[in-house]
């Protein structure tokens, strides 16, 4: 499938504008989840893969920061998938 600059834009390059501007916005989006599930990495001293296995196998209990760290993880997955990383 082949699409061209004429099929999505409407000539005034606003359109082309707003899909760059959306992928800017994505990608610091991107960064600040990236750097919030730092801090908590940091703060608990292991991998957030780490905490997921251990919360799925019922090592670790959920708290209310782990539950916001898998919302983290999620919105990150999201974010990548709608990205195409």
């Amino acid at each position: 499938m082949i699409i061209r600059l004429a099929d999505i834009t409407d000539g005034s390059g606003s359109d082309l504008t707003a899909l760059v501007q959306a992928s800017f916005d994505a990608g610091q989006a991107l960064t600040r989840v990236n750097q919030r599930i730092a801090a908590f990495e940091h703060r608990y001293g292991f991998a957030a893969d780490v905490m997921r296995r251990d919360v799925i196998a019922g090592d670790l209990s959920e708290t209310e920061d782990i539950c916001t760290w898998l919302m983290l993880m999620n919105r990150r997955e999201r974010l990548e998938q709608q990205s195409g990383r």
